[in-house]
């Protein structure tokens, strides 16, 4: 199960703010973290945030609420963390993240499998970490986020930001009842 992926939504609504010494209009936005499944082409989880909020912080409450085996969870370096390495080894999927070009090994009695990877990262070096760890594959997939744009937009009209998560995951759904209609995937509703 690949790549959460944090695409930007902008809100029909503005916010003042003081840039320099002048007062600017500036939209705000909204961001969706979400767990996409490549195999049955639909999202398992789906984390709305405004849109400065960082979403390193939702991985590992949205895998904790999959109901679903993760075995494989490919992310891009925001999500690079040894709270998130950890976690998911943790929780018995094999976490493919690239690493900041900083990250540091350290820390390795408390964070195992995040010293491990980050020496098999450095070691390799990207080019071949991307190859051995299958990183790569993270990408073509990313088109679904642009087809979730496309089909619904990138912009919201809501009043609040409340509003605005709920029409964003009302996209999501929509996304996943197409792909359950036309592709012929099956989702199991069943609470395991």
């Amino acid at each position: 199960m690949p790549s959460p992926t944090p695409p930007a939504f902008a809100l029909k609504r503005y916010e003042t703010r003081i840039v320099g010494m002048e007062e600017t209009r500036m939209q705000q936005t909204m961001k969706l973290s979400m767990l996409w499944d490549a195999e049955k082409r639909v999202f398992h989880a789906v984390e709305s945030l405004p849109g400065e909020a960082h979403e390193m912080n939702t991985l590992l409450p949205m895998a904790d609420s999959v109901r679903v085996k993760i075995r494989k969870l490919f992310a891009d370096r925001g999500f690079s963390s040894r709270d998130n390495v950890q976690g998911l080894a943790d929780r018995g999927a094999d976490p493919v993240i690239r690493p900041q070009e900083s990250a540091t090994p350290r820390k390795g009695l408390k964070y195992p499998a995040w010293r491990e990877h980050i020496i098999q990262y450095k070691k390799l070096g990207y080019e071949k970490w991307r190859d051995e760890t299958e990183y790569g594959k993270r990408f073509p997939e990313e088109h679904t986020i642009g087809a979730l744009i496309n089909r619904f937009g990138d912009e919201i009209r809501a009043r609040s930001d409340r509003s605005a998560s709920r029409l964003l995951r009302a996209r999501v759904v929509l996304h996943n009842f197409f792909a359950v209609l036309f592709n012929g995937c099956s989702i199991d509703l069943t609470r395991t």
